[in-house]
């Protein structure tokens, strides 16, 4: 019924504890797909030691393919109802299969559900509730909503789309597949940890940061725009990107275009029917970042406030002008001094 997919690249360290993670589970009717993508070191060999399980499939390449085109691959693979991501260096809860395969069960119009994810220090366990739909597609439409690695996936929708995993997405190729997916069905998110990353220097989010941010915020962009069937400026997409990563490092040129931004997005324009989301908690959403991109370029001085203001004259977000105008105040003290 459910097929857990792990690709593998120099992994040795870390996946004796992932591999036991998902073989220790109550659930036990998967398959367990590895992929070694060209490894280096001896994950090969960790990997062979489990193949006596007859749940464990492998298939091992001697060169590096690359993630997409491995997980891709994996795509062609799969036979079951239902697939499953694990990535090499994390960990997941022992119920966890066992809760998303009975939720997907009881929920059939759920194409995707994640869990909540913790950094694997901590390997706590929060209350158990569904995060719903409608909120999610919220949230996705300025960050990935959904972690990849802990979600399960209903495997008809991609026969059915011709869903997998795009090139023109590399390092973000994960936040384009669940767009697609979101696009298609609908989504939910177990509000328990069932999966814990491992934070360390050679992940993707950290060797690949700006890409990862470029592509994530591109496909975003054009869900953007299918959403609300708006066609944005140049600038209005930079300050878009800049918002979902509530960035620190602007300039007064990237504030020009905030009101007409602002003005395209509160019109709500009909909307693609199989993408229904909660509106008040986009906006919601989008007033927190722009209050926060504001503060964290008060350095900006008072050209910066100049722009706030505009917005007041607007009617738009009045209330974090005095905590702005007090920070620009004290740097240019504290500068001039």
């Amino acid at each position: 019924m459910v097929t857990v997919v792990m690709p593998v690249y120099n992994c040795e360290k870390y996946l004796d504890e992932s591999i036991q993670s998902i073989l220790n589970q109550s659930y036990s009717d998967f398959t367990f797909l590895i992929i070694n993508d060209g490894s280096t070191d001896g994950s090969k060999g960790v990997i062979e030691k489990y193949l006596n399980d007859e749940r464990v499939k492998l298939i091992s390449f001697e060169k590096n393919q690359g993630l997409i085109k491995v997980l891709n691959i994996a795509l062609g693979n799969i036979s079951t109802k239902y697939l499953i991501r694990m990535d090499a260096d994390d960990k997941c809860h022992l119920d966890r299969i066992k809760l998303l395969f009975e939720f997907m069960e009881s929920n059939p119009e759920i194409g995707i559900c994640g869990t909540k994810v913790g950094a694997l220090e901590k390997n706590e366990v929060l209350e158990y509730k569904i995060i719903q739909d409608h909120e999610i597609k919220a949230s996705h439409l300025w960050n990935c909503s959904i972690t990849h690695a802990s979600a399960i996936y209903r495997y008809d929708l991609f026969q059915k789309y011709s869903l997998k995993y795009d090139q023109n997405y590399t390092h973000s190729e994960d936040n384009a597949l669940i767009t697609d997916i979101l696009l298609n069905s609908k989504g939910a998110i177990v509000n328990k940890n069932l999966y814990w990353v491992r934070i360390h220097p050679n992940q993707v989010s950290n060797l690949f940061c700006e890409t990862q941010k470029v592509n994530s915020s591109k496909r975003r962009i054009e869900l953007l725009e299918i959403a609300f069937k708006l066609n944005l400026t140049q600038c209005e997409r930079n300050f878009y990107k800049s918002l979902s990563y509530k960035e620190s490092d602007l300039s007064l040129e990237d504030f020009k275009c905030i009101v007409s931004f602002i003005s395209k997005i509160k019109q709500l324009n009909s909307l693609v029917n199989k993408y229904e989301f909660d509106k008040k908690l986009f906006i919601r959403i989008m007033k927190r970042r722009i209050r926060i991109i504001y503060l964290k370029n008060y350095n900006l001085g008072f050209g910066l406030f100049n722009s706030y203001f505009q917005l007041y004259l607007c009617g738009v977000f009045p209330n974090f002008g005095f905590r702005l105008f007090s920070k620009i105040l004290l740097y240019n003290l504290r500068y001039y001094r």
